[in-house]
């Protein structure tokens, strides 16, 4: 079952003159405030995040804007297969300027046939009557072994997302999970073999330390979806990369996703 939700939070970031509804800045993203993705392909079980700011959104006196948020998906022929009627809601601005972050993410159900499908989110002004549709074709893969759910957060829970850029002295947690895995014909268990690196902006290797972890045991087999998760200090300044590998042992499958992180000081 196809399933969404849609956040839109006011941060002032653009001193757009009022004029015509319009969007920029738009992007798939790895998670809610993450980096920007290099490829619209997502395996079935993954999470799409649309994002993009909505320019010249009306504010009242008392800087409180209202509108509402719907979404749209059709199949590889065109069809509607997923609809979610438009959400009412107001935030504040307190920053200044006419520009609102947008964010909407929608769930690919594990059976998901592949093929192109159509993401539609439309924004409405409610005071403007003013409306911009952001549109992205997605590729859905067959399935197969892969991370999805690539993301950052400031909690060890995963349920505070958290932009890939901090300042000296943070710490994160880069959350993932596995999907298309193979199990055991005898222990019904899968062999999932992750690790992850730490690339300074030359592409080299930071250091001797090397995180790796595993899934062999205690995964019930009506778990389709092994979430995993890697803790990182951010200890000094500069541009990162978190390099991901994963591996099905049992198939001898490999994947990698890179993830950007920038440390700034404090």
């Amino acid at each position: 079952m196809w399933m969404s939700a849609v956040a839109v939070i006011v941060m002032g970031l653009s001193t757009a003159q009022p004029g015509k509804l319009s969007a920029a800045n738009e992007r798939l993203t790895f998670g809610h405030l993450g980096p920007v993705r290099d490829s619209n392909k997502f395996l079935p079980g993954d999470v799409v995040f649309l994002s993009f700011q909505v320019e010249n959104m009306t504010f009242d006196p008392n800087g409180k804007a209202t509108y509402s948020v719907g979404l749209d998906l059709a199949d590889p022929k065109g069809a509607g297969i997923f609809k979610q009627q438009p959400r009412t809601a107001s935030t504040r601005n307190y920053l200044g300027g006419t520009s609102v972050p947008c964010a909407a993410n929608l769930q690919v159900p594990l059976e998901t046939p592949p093929g192109v499908y159509t993401f539609c989110v439309t924004v409405v002004d409610n005071a403007s009557k003013g409306s911009v549709t952001v549109e992205r074709k997605i590729e859905i893969l067959p399935k197969g072994f892969g991370l999805v759910h690539v993301g950052t957060s400031a909690d060890a829970n995963a349920t505070i997302a958290w932009s890939p850029i901090g300042v000296v002295g943070d710490s994160i947690y880069l959350n993932f999970s596995a999907v298309g895995f193979a199990r055991d014909k005898a222990t019904k268990h899968p062999n999932i073999q992750v690790s992850m690196r730490v690339l300074d902006d030359k592409g080299q290797p930071t250091g001797s330390a090397k995180m790796t972890g595993e899934a062999k045991s205690d995964v019930p087999e009506s778990m389709a979806v092994v979430p995993m998760q890697f803790g990182i200090t951010l200890n000094r300044t500069g541009s990162f990369t978190l390099e991901l590998t994963a591996t099905d042992v049992m198939t001898g499958t490999s994947t990698k996703v890179s993830f950007p992180v920038r440390v700034l000081a404090p």
